[in-house]
């Protein structure tokens, strides 16, 4: 499998594709939708993988739950992709018992060995690893430049990195 990139999130696209999903829902579960559902009707993908990730690595101890809807997501649209989509249900952690369940449940959603899966997860992480670090050096170098004022735009990555959902937050603040 290789990651399929969805395109810019739009109004027209969120009306087009959204549309079945509780009006209660906040507007990132109603971009998901929308995203998911353009991938397979534009025949960019043939299935989606959308876990349902409960639990997240926080703090030591204290373990980030992810938000009711995000859990529930890959049930909204279960009735709809039926086959076309591929879910599995768990919760993340540090610890290596932590990973039992996930490469488990990833295994069997994805027909995949059990040590194909771990090796993926684990490349995952180092990549998110990476990544992280990466971030953090790239805040520390702009914190070090030479400036009169700054702003530190601090949320969820879906909606800070995703200009339609923020708003084009990035422009306002030119």
């Amino acid at each position: 499998y290789e990651p399929v990139i969805a395109g810019r999130t739009t109004s027209a696209g969120v009306q087009e594709f959204a549309r079945g999903v509780p009006a209660e829902v906040c507007l990132p579960i109603k971009a998901a939708v929308a995203q998911a559902k353009a991938l397979l009707a534009h025949g960019e993908v043939e299935r989606i993988f959308l876990p349902a990730v409960l639990e997240c690595p926080g703090h030591p101890n204290e373990p980030s739950h992810t938000c009711f809807f995000v859990q529930q997501l890959p049930d909204m649209l279960r009735s709809e992709l039926k086959e076309r989509l591929v879910s599995a249900q768990f919760a993340l952690g540090d610890q290596l018992l932590d990973v039992i369940e996930p490469v488990l449940s990833l295994a069997e959603a994805l027909h995949r060995p059990l040590d194909a899966v771990l090796r993926a997860l684990n490349r995952a992480k180092a990549v998110y690893t990476d990544f992280a670090a990466a971030r953090k050096r790239l805040g520390e170098t702009a914190l070090r430049g030479s400036f009169d004022r700054a702003v530190v735009v601090l949320g969820r990555p879906y909606n800070v990195h995703d200009p339609f959902l923020n708003l084009s937050l990035a422009r306002h603040l030119e």
